[in-house]
């Protein structure tokens, strides 16, 4: 027993000192020599086998090298973060969801930009031994080429395997129990939504949204339905139930599929259709405008439409369809913030960072908007 509690102290010793030497070697910046093993045993105060076992670890890590006859010396591509970003699945192929191939694109230049270096896993059962699984993941946290992690749409049955990781880690997503969490701000993306519906005069505005209790997920996520309630409220509507649509939340290739199947069948049933409708993803907005056409409804003639959106993605092709857009570039930055809020250890930690949406209308939108109409000849 006494055996186990002195590695213990040892291990934690030497992560110590791996700490105050990499937070120096970033300081002092690539190619800068560090001073001797001797000087730095003396100012450290500990004993050569725990610089020494603190030193290889850092080379393992790519922060510092050796050069025989010279000295120590910063590593000239030392990064001031290595980030691990944590997908659900796959991002590469014709399964892989949309959202989290254009986080991924846009994550890459902000971090450079950063001076960070960020590398991907997955979660899926395809990577669980692969170079990109989840035990390439613990092993590189464990050897400290990982500081922290962005996990972006992770299921409910992952997550438990990533907090005994015990690492730092930033969540994108809606589920309100992941702290410290970034999240698009759904009320405001809602509330801009149904006024631009309102302006142009529709009053029986539908919701597209995901219901995560179809597909059986108990985490807390923002709910939706309250959002759109309170905005329609503030417009001076009533909300009708049976205009309301619901979707499975997964983030699955089939969901534009499912939207028009059940759009489609919506449409015919209603007693009293809708003339205004507000979509939460791009993705359901595809398939509804699909149906749209399939149906000969008219968009916006017949029915207007307000979507989420993602900026430099249409899913809408000619639809005129109004855009209420989340930028992934923005998203990164405000991800790369928190991480490194964490690991700067600030107390208190910025435990949610809602991301703005922002409106963005063709002229001719603009312009039927301000006078109160559907569509502008």
């Amino acid at each position: 027993m006494n055996g186990v509690v002195r590695k213990s102290k040892r291990e934690n010793r030497t992560q110590r000192v791996r700490k105050v030497l990499s937070d120096l070697a970033r300081e002092l910046g690539p190619d800068a020599k560090l001073s001797t093993t001797r000087e730095l045993r003396k100012s450290l105060n500990v004993s050569q086998a725990t610089l020494d076992s603190a030193l290889k670890g850092l080379e393992l890590q790519g922060l510092i090298r050796r050069r025989r006859g010279s000295g120590l010396y910063v590593s000239p591509h030392v990064r001031t973060r290595r980030i691990a970003l944590v997908f659900a699945q796959g991002i590469f192929g014709g399964r892989a969801n949309v959202w989290d191939q254009l986080l991924f694109k846009a994550l890459r230049p902000v971090a450079r930009g950063r001076n960070c270096l960020v590398t991907y896993y997955f979660f899926d059962a395809d990577h669980d031994d692969a170079e990109h699984g989840p035990q390439q993941l613990a092993v590189d946290l464990q050897q400290g080429r990982v500081e922290a992690m962005i996990v972006s749409g992770m299921m409910e049955g992952h997550m438990r395997q990533l907090q005994a990781l015990a690492a730092p880690c930033v969540f994108f997503t809606s589920d309100q129990a992941c702290k410290p969490r970034v999240d698009s701000n759904a009320g405001v993306a809602i509330a801009e939504g149904v006024h631009l519906l309102a302006r142009r005069g529709c009053r029986r505005i539908a919701m597209a949204y995901p219901d995560f209790e179809l597909t059986g997920d108990q985490r807390s996520h923002v709910r939706l339905v309250p959002l759109f309630r309170q905005a329609m409220q503030d417009e001076g509507l009533a909300v009708q139930d049976d205009l309301l649509i619901p979707f499975h939340s997964d983030f699955s290739p089939s969901r534009p599929l499912e939207a028009s199947t059940r759009f489609y069948e919506s449409w015919n049933t209603w007693q009293v259709r809708p003339d205004g409708l507000f979509s939460t993803d791009d993705q359901y907005t595809s398939g509804i405008v699909q149906a749209a056409k399939l149906l000969k409804v008219r968009i916006p003639q017949d029915l207007v439409i307000a979507s989420h959106a993602n900026h430099g993605l249409n899913l809408f092709g000619d639809a005129d369809v109004m855009r209420i857009e989340l930028d992934p570039a923005t998203i990164a930055q405000v991800l790369l913030d928190a991480v490194d809020e964490l690991l700067a250890e600030n107390q208190p930690v910025t435990e949610v960072r809602l991301v703005q949406p922002q409106v963005v209308l063709s002229p001719s939108q603009q312009q039927a908007v301000n006078s109160g109409v559907r569509k502008m000849n």
